[in-house]
């Protein structure tokens, strides 16, 4: 907010004691001009910015206001009207400030960046990118503009657009911290993770001690496969910021790819976690309901597009029985074009991405929901710590990897594979354990199944599409067993568009010769959207699952795909997914209980060419027949475990 100068000696004066920070004197002058005389508007704006640089927004805008109401022309008066209004959460007031300003003053640029930025946070996006758009066209050297632009892309979901505006201010202003940041997350979004890293890389070079740049890093670190540098690190960012609670829950999320720990240490972890940050609610919370109404079951996601979670659940959201279902979808992140049909299922669509967790519970009881599910909460962004404040009497973990570590979720959905009778591992919620715990729609647009590639070629193709996170040194010590017993077999490897860059690609390179594997019978492919990944399936003839965090869509993908999938089960959720969608899925022999037996499998199923041809004609058939693919019953199976819930929290139950 600038300092606007009048000819008023009084006013100059108090205008450069403001200048200098002596506050004092500058309000002692101010105040009695701001009484009467015709510099009343002049000096009430001067207090506002007075106050707005104390931090005291509610008395700037005050002043603020009567300097607007007594100079109505001046666009500055109105564009910083809307600096204060947006810092104090009055978003559309901000926004018709932001307009009157350059409907005063079209040229002013400022204005229309923040404009731009207001649209942004109250949610109208491609409003925001249209501002934003011709402010960079008004002013293309003005790093703001591109700034502001790039982030309202990113909020869109287009990360391409928002990666070349972070580009264009980094060339305008080299060092920008935030540019770096965002550009590298941009990248990261587009599988540029070698780009990526530079970028966090650089954004740690000019704020060392910033969480988010050692956060991003870890992160893109954990991507790439570098899993023990991931937890390092995040660790350091704790030592330094023991309150940074997103960077605790990265930290989760990063020892569940981590090998060797057992569920006991796992556990302690969560729990000393939820000591940690967990804020219970000052009161506690209960909706009314009558037998008959229909239970307000709300669900939290931060994407609510086209994602893996959430595509998990499409088949129970598309048929829930709305009839006994008031249905709330609390939209937590970015959208795209998937998002609209999220949006179609919801009775009640909330947009929480830019609220506190709170904030969120706050919400959530105003709507009065009887039920709360949060998704996958140590991903992407999910609101794990939102059981905390228990918005709802029942709080339900669902496609999570383990467990919360909060006393406050009630319930843990499950199957009988995920978690069997005699389970080691720890939580603390209640398991409910659902008949099938997976639920896929059928990919009705999918290719054909084509014949095994070892038919035309000669050799065996083994491979994995899998997060190269989950790929770590025990795993490729199997696989190269696997590759040695197997004459001339080749693995094939691809995730998203990771392998595109060479960088990548040499690193990974350089992890296999480590792990006695000839580079030269190993291949990477990219390719992203939902048809070529598939097809790809064609040139695999067996899938190799990973652990110890094993693959859930991949694993269905690979069977729709008719490919047969070894996977090594192990002794938590996180390492037993594969086998939930196997056992289901009618491939349950593709089961390994020990790694020699993973290689065992692999090995004999490669010698059976024969066998390979059948499953290949056999396995989406089997698939496309079972439960995970009738989404009506299992949508009833899932409803009948809430209404459970339900009454079993009645009183006198």
């Amino acid at each position: 907010m600038a300092v606007k100068p009048v000819g008023d000696a009084a006013l100059q004066q108090a205008i450069s004691a403001l200048q200098q920070g002596d506050f004092s004197t500058a309000e002692r002058l101010l105040l009695p001009l701001s009484r009467k005389g015709t510099l009343r508007g002049a000096a009430c704006y001067q207090l506002a910015v007075l106050f707005h640089r104390r931090g005291d927004n509610e008395q700037a805008l005050t002043f603020m206001q009567e300097a607007v109401t007594l100079a109505p022309g001046e666009a500055v008066y109105q564009r910083d009207l809307g600096v204060i209004l947006k810092q104090l959460g009055l978003l559309e007031q901000a926004i018709a400030a932001y307009q009157q300003a350059l409907a005063l003053q079209p040229a002013m640029v400022e204005a229309r960046c923040n404009l731009g930025e207001a649209l942004r946070v109250a949610g109208h996006q491609q409003e925001a990118i249209a501002q934003l758009s011709q402010a960079v066209v008004e002013a293309p050297f003005l790093p703001l503009a591109h700034y502001n632009l790039g982030v309202a892309q990113w909020d869109a979901g287009d990360a391409r657009g928002a990666a070349a505006s972070f580009q264009r201010l980094l060339e305008l202003e080299p060092n920008h911290f935030a540019g770096h940041l965002n550009r590298g997350a941009a990248c990261q979004a587009l599988d540029q993770l070698a780009q990526a890293i530079e970028h966090y890389q650089m954004a740690r070079s000019l704020q060392p001690n910033h969480p988010d740049a050692g956060r991003n890093l870890a992160h893109a670190l954990l991507l790439s496969g570098q899993v023990e540098e991931a937890i390092q690190l995040y660790q350091a960012i704790l030592a330094r910021h023991p309150n940074d609670v997103a960077t605790a829950v990265h930290l989760l999320t990063a020892q569940l790819y981590q090998p060797g720990l057992d569920n006991a240490t796992l556990f302690q972890h969560h729990r000393r976690f939820a000591r940690r940050y967990a804020r219970p609610p000052v009161m506690a919370f209960r909706p009314t309901w009558q037998p008959g109404e229909r239970l307000r079951l709300g669900y939290i996601c931060s994407h609510w597009t086209h994602h893996p979670v959430a595509n998990n659940i499409t088949p129970l959201l598309q048929h829930h029985d709305r009839s006994r279902f008031e249905l709330f979808l609390y939209q937590d992140g970015g959208e795209d074009s998937h998002s609209a049909w999220f949006q179609q299922q919801a009775d009640h669509w909330r947009q929480t991405r830019h609220l506190r967790d709170d904030q969120v519970s706050d919400l959530m009881q105003e709507d009065g929901l009887h039920l709360l599910v949060i998704l996958a909460g140590h991903f992407d962004g999910n609101r794990l710590l939102l059981a905390a404040q228990h918005p709802a009497p029942l709080c339900i973990s669902f496609h999570d990897g383990t467990t919360s570590g909060l006393a406050e979720m009630d319930y843990w959905l499950s199957d009988p594979v995920l978690h069997p009778a005699d389970t080691s591992e720890q939580f603390t919620e209640k398991l409910w354990r659902l008949p099938v715990f997976y639920a896929y729609p059928p990919l009705e647009d999918a290719p054909a199944v084509a014949p095994p590639p070892a038919l035309a070629n000669g050799y065996v193709t083994f491979g994995s599409f899998n997060n190269p996170a989950k790929i770590q040194p025990q795993l490729l010590d199997l696989w190269q067993k696997i590759l040695a017993a197997v004459p001339n077999s080749r693995l094939l490897l691809k995730y998203r568009e990771f392998f595109a860059d060479d960088r990548m690609v040499n690193a990974w390179r350089q992890r296999l010769v480590a792990a006695g594997m000839d580079p030269d019978r190993v291949s990477f492919a990219v390719g992203d959207t939902d048809n070529n990944h598939l097809a790809q399936y064609s040139q695999m003839d067996i899938a190799l699952d990973p652990f110890p965090f094993t693959g859930a869509t991949t694993t269905f993908q690979a069977l729709w795909m008719g490919v047969p999938v070894i996977s090594l089960a192990g002794e938590r959720f996180i390492q037993r997914m594969a086998a939930s969608i196997l056992h289901h899925g009618g491939y349950g022999q593709g089961i390994a209980t020990s790694p020699q037996e993973y290689v065992d499998k692999a090995v004999a199923l490669a010698s059976d060419l024969t066998g390979l041809q059948t499953l290949r004609n056999t396995l989406r058939p089997a698939l496309s027949s079972s439960p995970m693919c009738n989404g009506q019953t299992y949508a009833r199976t899932v409803e009948e475990a809430f209404l459970a819930m339900w009454q079993k929290c009645l009183p006198g139950s």
